[in-house]
C-alpha cells in the first residue's frame, strides 16, 4: 500500500509530514492527455544517504612535535535509490522504483550482494502548468484510491519535492474543493476538483509558498552506471 510518506521517500526523499492531501482526480486527466515528458528526468536518484566520518591518523613528528596531520573526512554512503524509467516509447508516463543499496562486504574476500530488487513499481504521470512541473501518482487507500501530487523543482543533476501543506488547505477550503480523506479528521483532505479544475488551482498556486512544504532534502542523480 503507498502512503504519502513512502512515496516521498520513493521519489526522492523522506518528508516529514502530519497529514496527507490527496486527489479523487489525477491532475494529469482519467487517460493522462495533460501529462507530459521530460527525458531529464529519467535515471537513478540517490534518495537516502548515510555519513560515515571517517578519521585519519596520519601525522608527521619532527622532533618530538606533531607538524601535520590529515583532518576527518566526512563520507557518503548510498542507501537507497530511486530510478524512474520511461514505460514504453511512446508513452508519457514514468515507471517508479524504490532500489536498497546493501551494505560493502566486510572484507575484500567476501562477494557484494546484489542491489535488491524493487518491492513494488508506480506509475506516474508528469504535469507542466506553466513553468511548474507536477508528479501525480496513484495511492490505494484505506478505504477507496486516491491520487497524489508533488511539486518538483529540477536542476541539472538534483531534484526537489515540495507537497501540498495539509494544514493551510483545510484552513482555506475555498481555495479548491475538498472533504476528509476518510473518517479520521485529522487524516488529511482529498481535493475533489475535476481534473481541469486541479489543473487551474496548482497552476494558479504554484508560487504560492503557503500553499506548500519544500523538502529540506535534496536527491541527486547517481553517477554509477546502472546493476
Amino acid at each position: 500500500m503507498m502512503t504519502c510518506v513512502r512515496f516521498a521517500s520513493i521519489v526522492v526523499l523522506t518528508v516529514a509530514l502530519t497529514g496527507c492531501v490527496g486527489a479523487t482526480n489525477d491532475p494529469a486527466g482519467p487517460n493522462g492527455e495533460a501529462a507530459t515528458f521530460d527525458p531529464m528526468l529519467l535515471g537513478d536518484w540517490i534518495t537516502t544517504e548515510a555519513k560515515t566520518e571517517i578519521v585519519y591518523d596520519y601525522r608527521t613528528w619532527v622532533g618530538g612535535r606533531v607538524i601535520s596531520s590529515s583532518p576527518p573526512r566526512e563520507e557518503y554512503t548510498e542507501e537507497e535509490f530511486t530510478r524512474l524509467e520511461r514505460k514504453a516509447a511512446d508513452s508519457n508516463t514514468y515507471l517508479m522504483s524504490l532500489y536498497r543499496v546493501p551494505n560493502k562486504p566486510k572484507s575484500d574476500g567476501d562477494k557484494p550482494e546484489p542491489i535488491r530488487k524493487p518491492d513494488e513499481i508506480i506509475e506516474a504521470h508528469l504535469v507542466k502548468l506553466g513553468e511548474s512541473l507536477f508528479v501525480s501518482y496513484p495511492i490505494a487507500g484505506r478505504q477507496h484510491a486516491y491520487y497524489g501530487i508533488v511539486k518538483i523543482e529540477h536542476r541539472n543533476n538534483f531534484l526537489r519535492t515540495s507537497t501540498l501543506n495539509l494544514e493551510f488547505l483545510k484552513m482555506h477550503p475555498e481555495l479548491v474543493p475538498q472533504r476528509p480523506r476518510d473518517s479520521s479528521s485529522t487524516s488529511g483532505v482529498l481535493i475533489t476538483a475535476d481534473a481541469p479544475q486541479l489543473r487551474e488551482f496548482l497552476r494558479s498556486n504554484a508560487d504560492v509558498s503557503d500553499v506548500w512544504i519544500k523538502s529540506e532534502k535534496v536527491a541527486r542523480r547517481r553517477q554509477k552506471p546502472r546493476e
